[in-house]
C-alpha cells in the first residue's frame, strides 16, 4: 500500500482499490484511479468515500427512492458526480457527507439499518469483510485505518485460532505504534520487518505468537533509530516505544471497544470460502486480556 506513481499519477493503495473497485462493483482500474483522483482533489478520503457510496447503493436497494443520486452497484454512471457533490457540499452531497451513521439513523428503519450497516461507533469501516479477516475487524474497532499486515502476509495465520489472532494483534499493534512513534510510515512495516524475516517454526509460532519479536527482523529499524540516538537500541527498547504510546492511549480512551454491526457476528453468508461469523466478543476479550498483560509487563520493567 505504498504510494507508488506512474508519471505524475499516484497509484491507489489496496484499500483504495477495494473501496472504489469491487466494493462498488467496479473492476476497471482506470476508473478507480479517476475516482480516487477526484476524491483527493475534493479533499476527501478515497477509502471512506468509497465505503459511503457503497452504502448509498445498498440503501437504494433496501429503500428505493426517486430522490437523490441514483448510483447503482456495478454501474459507473453518476459516481464521479456524486464524489464531486460530496466534496463541494451541494446537490445533496452535503447530506451524504455526514456519514453512514447519520444516514442510516435518518433514512432507514431499524431492520434495514442492520442489513447494510457499515460503520463502527460512527466511523466508516474499511472495505473488508471481518468474517474472513478477524484481525481486520478487531483493528477497525481499535480505530486503525489499515488492515492487519500479518493476516495478509502470514498465510498460515489466516486459519489459526482466535487466540493466536488475538496474540498476534498485540504483537502487530506494538510494532505499528513503534513505527508511528519514531516517524516511520506504517506502510514500511511489510518491507522492513516481514519481508526480511523468517518464521522457521510455524506451529510453535502459532501457539505462542508473542515470540514473534524473536523472528521478526527489527535489525534495520533498530540500526536506523540507533543512528539518531547515538546508542545501540535493543529489541525490548524498540518495542517499548510503541508500548508507551499504547499505554497513553489506554489511559486517555479506556479499554472499551465499540461493537461491529451485528450481521458480521450473526450471518455467516459472505464471499469467504469458509463461511463463518467473526467471534468478535471472544476475540475482544482475549485481546483485552493480552493487551493488559503486555502493558503490565512493560510498566513493571
Amino acid at each position: 500500500s505504498c504510494n507508488l506513481k506512474i508519471g505524475s499519477r499516484r497509484l491507489p493503495s489496496h484499500l483504495e482499490m477495494l473501496a472504489l473497485g469491487s466494493n462498488l462493483g467496479n473492476y476497471d482500474s482506470e476508473i478507480v484511479l479517476e475516482w480516487m483522483e477526484e476524491a483527493t482533489e475534493q479533499g476527501l478520503n478515497p477509502i471512506s468515500t468509497g465505503v459511503v457510496i457503497g452504502w448509498v447503493m445498498a440503501a437504494h436497494l433496501e429503500s428505493p427512492s426517486e430522490e437523490g443520486f441514483k448510483v447503482k452497484f456495478g454501474k459507473t454512471r453518476g459516481v464521479k458526480e456524486l464524489i464531486r457533490a460530496i466534496g463541494e457540499g451541494r446537490r445533496g452531497g452535503e447530506e451524504i457527507g455526514k456519514g453512514i451513521a447519520y444516514l442510516e439513523e435518518t433514512y432507514l428503519k431499524p431492520h434495514q439499518r442492520e442489513k447494510i450497516s457499515s460503520h463502527i461507533g460512527g466511523r466508516e469501516m474499511l472495505p473488508i469483510d471481518p468474517r474472513g479477516a478477524w484481525m481486520g475487524g478487531l483493528f477497525m474497532a481499535l480505530g486503525y485505518d489499515t488492515s492487519s499486515v500479518g493476516e495478509i502476509l502470514l498465510q498460515y495465520l489466516s486459519s489459526s485460532s482466535l487466540f493466536s489472532k488475538a496474540e498476534w494483534a498485540v504483537v502487530e499493534e506494538n510494532l505499528m505504534a513503534t513505527f508511528n512513534s519514531i516517524g516511520l510510515s506504517k506502510n514500511l512495516m511489510a518491507p522492513l520487518l516481514f519481508e526480511r524475516s523468517r518464521f522457521p517454526f510455524k506451529q510453535l509460532f502459532l501457539r505462542t505468537p508473542l515470540t514473534a519479536y524473536h523472528w521478526v527482523s527489527t535489525k534495520l529499524v533498530r540500526s536506523l533509530l540507533g543512528s539518531y540516538l547515538g546508542e545501540k537500541v535493543g529489541v525490548k527498547e524498540l518495542i517499548n516505544i510503541g508500548r508507551e504510546a499504547i499505554s497513553m492511549r489506554e489511559e486517555l480512551n479506556g479499554g472499551e471497544l465499540p461493537p461491529l454491526p451485528q450481521r458480521f457476528t450473526l450471518d455467516a453468508s459472505s464471499q469467504h470460502p469458509k463461511e463463518s461469523v467473526i467471534p468478535y466478543r471472544k476475540l475482544v476479550e482475549r485481546y483485552q486480556f493480552l493487551r493488559a498483560l503486555d502493558l503490565a509487563r512493560y510498566r513493571r520493567s
